[in-house]
């Protein structure tokens, strides 16, 4: 007795014999690259319009790098990342306010949970750890240094 696993006409192959299977297969192929291609395309004309916007989540005292300069550091603790989809009121860390003395026995004294929006196509400086959690997520479209 030879047993088949149940299969949904969607998750199905077309025989090659069916033509308009086939066709329609192909069609909806070329429809899915056409509205990615359009969806690239219309991030980029908001770049050029509206100019590259950046977010500055770090909190750093330093300033904003210029988009068309591309500086490497071995070391840098930031990354310049833009996301594929809006998130919304995103939580990551934890402020330390106080370290506290464990030797002592002082416990350090935590302070609020920061909360982050990123919008799609706008490119965000955001600590390295942050960026890393964001690609482990599936999250980011582009992550530079």
């Amino acid at each position: 007795m030879t047993e088949s696993t149940p299969s949904s006409p969607r998750t199905q192959r077309k025989r090659p014999a069916d033509f308009t299977g086939i066709q329609s297969e192909r069609l909806n192929e070329e429809k899915k690259v056409e509205r990615a291609a359009s969806k690239i395309a219309m991030v980029n004309a908001v770049d050029e319009v509206s100019g590259p916007q950046f977010v500055d989540y770090t909190g750093a005292d330093i300033p904003l790098p210029e988009v068309e300069v591309h500086e490497v550091e071995v070391n840098n603790p930031y990354r310049t990342i833009r996301v594929n989809t809006k998130i919304e009121q995103m939580t990551f860390g934890r402020r330390v306010m106080d370290p506290g003395d464990p030797q002592h026995g002082i416990p350090p004294i935590m302070g609020d949970l920061p909360m982050y929006n990123f919008d799609e196509g706008k490119s965000y400086r955001v600590p390295k750890d942050m960026a890393e959690h964001l690609e482990a997520k599936g999250y980011l479209a582009y992550i530079g240094s």
